[in-house]
């Protein structure tokens, strides 16, 4: 295995513990949560702005998720908003638009996948209004 393949190897590792982390830090929670969480968020990006140079030089490791269908951009760039959105309201206290917002959005997106997404979202905020 080259230097490169190590390289490319150890930065998927370090992502991946990163995005647990911020998972962990979101179940605990460890306050302040979203600082925490934006943390490991900044060094995933960091990781990630490595691993697309990486992908420059080496077409190869560039995985199959990066090189989607355009319709499958579009439809990542829709849940995204409609998800920030939705995180958005939250943080104000509105979770009954959040998921208003969500529903809407369901109702109106091509994409099976991203409409699960977004239904298991709207089941999560449901549920965190019980409690």
């Amino acid at each position: 295995m080259s230097p490169l393949d190590d390289l490319y190897n150890q930065l998927r590792v370090a992502a991946a513990l990163l995005d647990s982390a911020a998972a962990q830090i979101r179940d605990i929670p460890l306050a302040p949560t979203k600082e925490n969480i934006r943390y490991m968020g900044d060094g995933m990006a960091s990781i990630f702005e490595v691993l697309r140079v990486i992908h420059a030089v080496r077409a190869d490791l560039t995985p199959a998720w990066l090189q989607e269908s355009s319709e499958e951009w579009s439809a990542n760039k829709r849940l995204t908003q409609a998800y920030g959105e939705a995180i958005r309201l939250t943080d104000l206290g509105q979770v009954q638009e959040a998921v208003a917002l969500l529903t809407t959005y369901v109702a109106s997106e091509p994409s099976d996948v991203h409409r699960k997404i977004a239904q298991h979202e709207i089941a999560r905020l449901q549920g965190q209004q019980r409690t």
